[in-house]
C-alpha cells in the first residue's frame, strides 16, 4: 500500500488576464513592502497561487459533506488551518466523530491482535511511520489517542490528498510565474488577519 499514490499526471497552463493592479509582497516588517523579484523579475510565486487554489478546494469539499460518510467526512469536519499548518481537530460530541472513532479503535485493535496488515486502519498507520510495537503499545496496553485518530484522518482527506498536509505529499504542483511588468505604482493598503479574515489593527501597508 502506498499513501496518496498518484495514478494519472496532467500537465496544463493557466493565462491570468489582470483587471486591477497587482501587488506581490516580498514579505519583511515596516510599512513599505517591495516587490518580489528574481533576477530583477516580478514574480508570483508557486506557493501563492496553490493557496489560492486550496481555499477553493476548501469551500468545495466541505460543501460536499453531505454526500460523503466515514473517514472522509469526518476528516473534513475535523480539517483547519493554523498557524502551524493545517490540523485536525479533535471533536468529540460530535455524533459523526465518536462513531468514527470508536469504529477506528475497534478495527485498529482486532488489526494488531490478528496481525492483519491488509486492514486498512493498520496499513494507514503503518504507511504514515508508526512502528508495529508502538501502535501495539499504544493500542493494546493503554486508550488510544486523539492525535494517532487526527494523522489516521489526515490520511484520508480528499483536501490533503489534492494539496497536501502534514501526513501527505500533495498532487497539485504550480510553478513560479514570471511577469513583465510595465509599471509600478505606490498605494496604500491594510492588513488582513488570516484567522478572522478581517482588518488588522494598525496595519498599513503600501
Amino acid at each position: 500500500m502506498h499513501l496518496n499514490h498518484l495514478i494519472n499526471k496532467l500537465v496544463g497552463e493557466l493565462v491570468f488576464e489582470l483587471k486591477t493592479p497587482l501587488h506581490i509582497g516580498a514579505g519583511g516588517f515596516g510599512a513599505f513592502r517591495s516587490l518580489l523579484r528574481v533576477d530583477g523579475r516580478a514574480v508570483i510565486p508557486g506557493s501563492t497561487i496553490k493557496g489560492v487554489f486550496r481555499r477553493v478546494a476548501e469551500y468545495v469539499a466541505k460543501s460536499m459533506t453531505g454526500s460523503l460518510s466515514g473517514y472522509e467526512k469526518v476528516a473534513l469536519k475535523c480539517y483547519e488551518e493554523s498557524e502551524k499548518g493545517i490540523v485536525y481537530v479533535e471533536r468529540s460530541g460530535d455524533p459523526d466523530y465518536d462513531a468514527s472513532y470508536r469504529r477506528f479503535v475497534e478495527a485498529l485493535r482486532e488489526q494488531i491482535r490478528n496481525s492483519d496488515f491488509r486492514g486498512v486502519e493498520l496499513a494507514t498507520l503503518l504507511d504514515i511511520g508508526y512502528g508495529l510495537d508502538e501502535l501495539r503499545g499504544e493500542t493494546l496496553e493503554s486508550d488510544v489517542g486523539y492525535e494517532l485518530f487526527g494523522d489516521f484522518l489526515a490520511a484520508n482527506c480528499p483536501i490533503g490528498r489534492l494539496m497536501g498536509n502534514g501526513v501527505l505529499a500533495g498532487k497539485f504542483r504550480v510553478f513560479d510565474v514570471f511577469l513583465d511588468v510595465l509599471a509600478t505604482h505606490i498605494r496604500p493598503g491594510i492588513g488582513i488577519e488570516r484567522e478572522t479574515g478581517k482588518v488588522k489593527e494598525n496595519i498599513l501597508r503600501f
